[in-house]
């Protein structure tokens, strides 16, 4: 738990089941040690590792570099420059200056497999709606769009199919889709296309709120890429031929998170503030144009608005929803069932008090969640991979700070 100040960004480390990054709104950031299982009966805690100097513009992202084993990169939204560390150093090693100014988020372009001596590139996004290719070994910037969003940039994505193709979304009420070998905006996908309902063509002219997307997610075999966002409707685009499809308009209100299915083409799950994490079916014909608007293949309604969801990587049929009240439920998606929580998670596991924003599985440890919260903790919590239930009642331990 850290006082007084929000987490702002987590990171498993790729090279090693047991660590894990935490920076925070306020400037700190942490170096911890969740090996093993842990359970309310249990004395095992996570093990604070290292403390890193405190960065008083405070952060908004850290994300590990998977071929320089042991380093890592932070941003702020108050300033253009991203810091290069080392677990082996309290101080951050070297600045890489940014003119677009503050950054919002960072992806790691995959290129190289995350081999020592490999390439280690970074996409930025930056407030200002521009997208960078940071080098991170010669500290340089290796491209700038030139042509991007109008409005801040809230969430990026990497197909699993193509490491080269990165998506971003904005609040301009666009998905652009982005090609790291050619260095350029290749596609540009606008809700007002869907909202037209001609699936094309449309007034593209940007109007506040309208189209407006908070997050976007590509299949697991890149060829659809949905976004939702302010007004409730998951927008849905068929990569190809860059049309849009019919968008879900059962939403009310704002959806906060989309994810895509690891394994099944066209499954998404989305979680929204009506309370409820829907997953839902897209049909992508062969010409690319789908004959109705995605199907709801389940609707799991909550108690409290739901702001996070994830898969998890080893276990699909588990997926994971962080609620306004702090509670985390476990599903299992694919089963008739799945309105039936598998698993709750709560305060009377150790778990959060305030609302948890976020959540997202290990991607090498089966059944290790990662959630985080408004009440100043990062938790990690040990599940099951066969059900997606806790091992022996739940476990939570906050990570301490």
């Amino acid at each position: 738990v850290f006082e007084n100040t929000k987490i702002a960004d987590v990171s498993f480390d790729p090279k090693s089941e047991d660590y894990l990054l935490a920076a925070t709104f306020g400037g700190i950031i942490t170096l911890w040690n969740v090996e093993g299982r842990f359970s309310v009966s249990s004395a095992s805690r996570p093990t604070q590792l290292m403390e890193f100097a405190k960065q008083s513009p405070g952060l908004s992202a850290c994300r590990w570099i998977a071929s320089m084993p042991g380093t890592f990169v932070t941003s702020s939204e108050r300033h253009g420059v991203i810091r290069t560390w080392n677990v082996s150093n309290q101080n951050p090693l070297e600045s890489i200056k940014c003119d677009q100014g503050a950054v919002s988020s960072f992806a790691e372009l995959r290129g190289g497999g995350g081999r020592a001596g490999a390439e280690a590139k970074i996409v930025a996004s930056f407030k200002s709606g521009q997208v960078a290719i940071v080098d991170v070994r010669s500290r340089r910037q290796t491209w700038t769009s030139e042509e991007g969003h109008t409005e801040t940039i809230f969430d990026c994505s990497l197909s699993p199919a193509n490491p080269d193709d990165l998506f971003s979304c904005s609040f301009d009420g666009t998905i652009r889709r982005w090609d790291a070998r050619m260095k350029k905006c290749v596609q540009t996908f606008y809700t007002a296309d869907a909202r037209a309902r001609g699936l094309g063509g449309g007034d593209r002219a940007y109007e506040a709120g309208k189209g407006s997307l908070y997050s976007c997610a590509v299949s697991c075999d890149g060829s659809i890429v949905c976004g939702g966002g302010y007004e409730g409707k998951l927008y849905v685009f068929d990569v190809e031929s860059g049309r849009a499809m019919p968008s879900l308009e059962e939403n009310k209100l704002a959806i906060h998170r989309v994810v895509a299915h690891p394994s099944e083409p066209g499954v998404f799950a989305f979680a929204c503030l009506d309370h409820t994490l829907t997953l839902v079916h897209v049909e992508r014909h062969r010409e690319g144009t789908p004959s109705a608007a995605p199907f709801v293949r389940c609707r799991i309604m909550h108690e409290a608005q739901v702001f996070g969801c994830a898969f998890d990587l080893f276990n699909p049929d588990a997926i994971a929803a962080g609620t306004l009240t702090g509670t985390i439920y476990v599903h299992r998606a694919s089963l008739s069932d799945c309105r039936t929580p598998h698993a709750v998670l709560d305060e009377r596991d150790g778990g959060h008090a305030k609302k948890c924003y976020g959540v997202t599985y290990s991607p090498l440890v089966p059944g290790r969640l990662l959630s985080v919260s408004d009440d100043t903790a990062a938790r990690v919590w040990s599940l099951d991979g066969a059900t997606g239930a806790p091992t022996e009642r739940a476990f939570a331990e906050p990570i301490a700070g």
